[in-house]
């Protein structure tokens, strides 16, 4: 199954995400930059879904550290 890196930090849609995708995805879930970083370090990640406006950087500052 594929992964995928869901970068939310509103409980709410979050939940909602991991509900619809878990089913086509083996899922890894970070509410802030530093979590996200923490699960591209550690796994694979086939796709990643990135809010913009994470706290801590935003969400295209983790999109090009991903890139890089």
């Amino acid at each position: 199954m594929k992964t995928l890196l869901i970068v939310e930090d509103e409980p709410l849609i979050l939940e909602m995400l991991q509900e619809i995708l878990s089913k086509n995805y083996t899922l890894f879930l970070a509410g802030d930059y530093d979590i996200a970083i923490k699960h591209i370090k550690k796994e694979i990640i086939d796709l990643c879904l990135v809010d913009y406006t994470i706290p801590c950087n935003n969400g295209l500052i983790l999109i090009n550290y991903i890139k890089d």
